[in-house]
Formats: C-alpha cells, sequence, structure tokens
C-alpha cells in the first residue's frame, strides 16, 4: 500500500504525522450540534416504547431485545420530542460500554438514556468517515484515558467537544469511507465464515457426546427403548438407573449447600476455611477464590465440607456446569449455589458422569422434565435424584471416554486455530482502520470492485 508524498508532524500525540494537506481542529469546530440521551427518571410501563442505552448500540446497527425497559408514549415523547437522533447523526456509548459508534439509519428517533451521544455534524463532513475514526484503536485509547469511574466508568460530553481531531478535504474522507466499507465488508465476511465454522465444529463435537453417552461407539450394537421419550433407544445391555442410584449407599452421598439463613454475607472473613462457588466450577479452579468462613463457622457447616472425586454441580443462575474436586483442594465447604455428589465407583465413573452432566443435551432435557416445567432456574437435589440416565457397563465407560477424550483435542485444537486465525484477522482489521483514517496509507487511488 503505498504513502502520500509529504507529511507533516500533526502535534497531537494520539494522531501522529498527517499528509501535509490535512489539518487537526477541535471537534467542536466539525458538528453542529452534539447531545446525550436523557437524564431523567422515568417509570417503566408493560406496553410501551423501549429506552435504550449503550448495551444497545453497535458498530452494525442498533440492536433491540424484548427484554428492554419500556416507558409511557408520553414520556417517550417527552425525551425525543428535541429531534434527537436523527438520520446520520453519529452516535458515541460514553458510559458502561465506553466507545462504540454507530451511524444512525433510521428515519424515526428512538429514547435513550445519557450513556448514548449524539453527534450531528456539518456539511461538508462524512459522518462515515468519522465512524471508522472513532473504531480505530488510536481513537479507543483516547477515549479509555479520558474514562472517569465510579459506580461505572463514563466520559463527559464536554471532554468529547473539546478532543483534537482530524479535518481533512471532503473528497478525501469519501475516499476512504469507501475503500474502508469495502475492505472491512470483505474482512467482516471472512470473519463471519470463520465464526460459523467454529460455531458447526462446536455442534459436531455435542453431536458426537450426545451420540457416545447415549448409544454407544458400536452402531451395530442391538437397541431397545430406553422409556424415556427424548432418549429414545439405547444398546439393549445399558441400564436405565435414577442418579440416586448411582451414589454410595451413606448418607449426604448427595448434598445441597446450605440455605441462605445458614451463611449470610457477614459470615465471610478474609481467610480461612474456603468456600467453593459456582464460579471455582464454572473455571474449574480449585486453587483460587475470595470466600472464607471462620474455623468456628467451619465447624458448623461441616456436613456442607467437599472431598476429593466429589463432583460439584452448579444449581442455581448457570445451572447443569459441574467439577470434580481434585485431590489437592484445600479444605472448604458448599456454597448455597452448588449441590455435591459422592458416586459409587464400581458403577460409573466421576469423569465419565461429569460428560453427561456439562456437556449432553439430554441432562438438562431430564431436569427440565423432572422438574415439571418448561424452563429451570434452580436445579433441587430431589430433582437431581430421580433423573434417570443410561448407563453402559463400567468397562465400555472407560472406552467412551477415551474416546470423547481423544475427541475433544481434536476439536479443541481445531477451534483454537480458528480463534487465532479471527483474532489475527480481527487485529489487521483495527489496524487498517487505523492507518487508513490517520493517512498512513493514501487509499485516493484505489480501485474497488
Amino acid at each position: 500500500m503505498k504513502r502520500y508524498p509529504k507529511y507533516k508532524d500533526s502535534g497531537v500525540e494520539w494522531i501522529g504525522e498527517i499528509p501535509r494537506d490535512w489539518d487537526v481542529v477541535l471537534f467542536k469546530r466539525i458538528y453542529k450540534k452534539i447531545k446525550d440521551g436523557t437524564h431523567g427518571t422515568f417509570v417503566r410501563v408493560t406496553d410501551g416504547n423501549p429506552l435504550l442505552s449503550a448495551k444497545n448500540v453497535f458498530t452494525d446497527g442498533i440492536k433491540i431485545t424484548d427484554e428492554e425497559s419500556l416507558i409511557s408514549e408520553e414520556d417517550f415523547h417527552e425525551i425525543v420530542k428535541n429531534g434527537f437522533p436523527q438520520k446520520n447523526d453519529l452516535l458515541l456509548t460514553i458510559v458502561g460500554t465506553i466507545g462504540r459508534t454507530f451511524v444512525y439509519d433510521k428515519d424515526y428517533p428512538l429514547a435513550f438514556q445519557r450513556s448514548v451521544l449524539f453527534i450531528r455534524l456539518k456539511k461538508d463532513v462524512n459522518p462515515y468517515f468519522y465512524y471508522y475514526l472513532f473504531q480505530s484503536s488510536l481513537f479507543l485509547d483516547l477515549l479509555a484515558s479520558l474514562a472517569k469511574t465510579s459506580a461505572q466508568s463514563g466520559i463527559y460530553m464536554k471532554d468529547i467537544s473539546d478532543l483534537i481531531v482530524l479535518k481533512l478535504p471532503e473528497g478525501e474522507q469519501k475516499s476512504i469511507t469507501n475503500y474502508l466499507d469495502h475492505k472491512i465488508h470483505l474482512i467482516d465476511t471472512l470473519i463471519g465464515k470463520k465464526q460459523k465454522r467454529i460455531e458447526l465444529l462446536k455442534e459436531q463435537r455435542t453431536a458426537i457426546i450426545n451420540q457416545a453417552v447415549t448409544k454407544g461407539l458400536n452402531s451395530n450394537v442391538k437397541m431397545r427403548d430406553s422409556g424415556i421419550e427424548w432418549l429414545g433407544k439405547v444398546p439393549v445391555h445399558w441400564e436405565i438407573k435414577k442418579f440416586k442410584h448411582l451414589l454410595k449407599r451413606k448418607k449426604g452421598a448427595i448434598k445441597t449447600g446450605p440455605f441462605g439463613s445458614q451463611l449470610k454475607g457477614q459470615d465471610f472473613v478474609d481467610s480461612g476455611v474456603k468456600v467453593y462457588n459456582q464460579r471455582t466450577v464454572l473455571d474449574n479452579d480449585f486453587s483460587n477464590g475470595t470466600h472464607f468462613i471462620s474455623q468456628e463457622k467451619y465447624l458448623s457447616l461441616q456436613s456442607f465440607e467437599v472431598f476429593p472425586d466429589d463432583i460439584l454441580i452448579t444449581s442455581r443462575g448457570t445451572i447443569g456446569k459441574c467439577a470434580i474436586v481434585p485431590t489437592d483442594a484445600d479444605k472448604g465447604v458448599l456454597h448455597p449455589c452448588l449441590i455435591r455428589l459422592q458416586t459409587d465407583p464400581t458403577i460409573v465413573f466421576n469423569e465419565y458422569l461429569s460428560w453427561y452432566i456439562q456437556e449432553s443435551e439430554y441432562f438438562k432435557e431430564s431436569v427440565v422434565f423432572e422438574s415439571d416445567a418448561t424452563t429451570i432456574e434452580v436445579i433441587y437435589s430431589d430433582t437431581l435424584k430421580n433423573i434417570r440416565i443410561p448407563v453402559p457397563p463400567i468397562e465400555e465407560q472407560q472406552v467412551i471416554l477415551r474416546h470423547l477424550v481423544s475427541m475433544e483435542k481434536t476439536f479443541g485444537k481445531c477451534i483454537e486455530s480458528l480463534k487465532q486465525e479471527v483474532e489475527f484477522i480481527f487485529e489487521y482489521r483495527t489496524t487498517l482502520i487505523s492507518e487508513a483514517v490517520t493517512g498512513k496509507i493514501d487509499v485516493r487511488n484505489e480501485v474497488i470492485s
């Protein structure tokens, strides 16, 4: 890619050198008007207009879900009566998620909270040039340096007005915009294809797991009806067992974490006996943790202690994730959001059961069915006890485990390689935008086909 023939120092650290016929100015000289969203507090209603925020603004559009807060028609008109935003206004998120930008493309206004800034540019200014400028890593780093942190990071509207930005001939703004429109479309299409490939690999991985833990590896084996509608047929020599029949024959082999009244916020201390929580399981990391109780409190919660080889299952929020307690885990107790399982190793391997719980679609199907619900937010131990699962002979579990571990390595390498490719392409995308909008490359005579 060629460079401009002559450059000069812009005098602005974040911009650096620029083409000789470009200039830098205060941003307030670029726009006609600037305004942020409403600072008001409004009553939420069940039927009305959405009140949007920074979380709804993306570089590829305004995204509105069915979960948005709604305000009355009267409040909506009160917010938008000033005429903001209107088509071709540049939107910039300035609170919480800082730096997402979009050129407003609607012929009617939407109601936004103060976390979104509306910038109405002058007639000789191409909003799409500044849309790209605002996506450059140089500009995003600048915004990050301006962010004020309280409950959440934010930037004042005056700070944006007082920024020094680039000013360049209108024709060059158009050339850069056309070039980036074309290049970014090609790049985003490539990224989309690779991300789609990742999703297909994940779906294929899930299908292989489901097949292995419900049908086995031998496609020629004789099958029989499992008696479970969503499970269908299973190998004739497999058993269908309830969870409670997979456990050790001892009291507390299945144990839900303590009630909230048994473990309160004031019980936590800076050090002592660990409280293993949902984060422990989601990260499969038993070495870290910030929740501890005193030795005295531990003695009152000793029945909730976890031991090596226990399976811990998340029972609230993100449900159905599990981890096996390692042999070197520190002494600790269950958090209320976990359930502890102690299995009989002559019936089922912990590793095999973990694959079924965490990776198979059938586990959640079973929980929903046993809970007599359409969706589930909590798994109860009484529900878990009665869930039925297909259980192959212990020797066959070993064979299936080896197959799944090998499969996981293969798929893991492919997925990780694709993720690295996507990351590299994203980096190239960011660099290309930064170089084009700051004049480090000359795209005026680039042929776009």
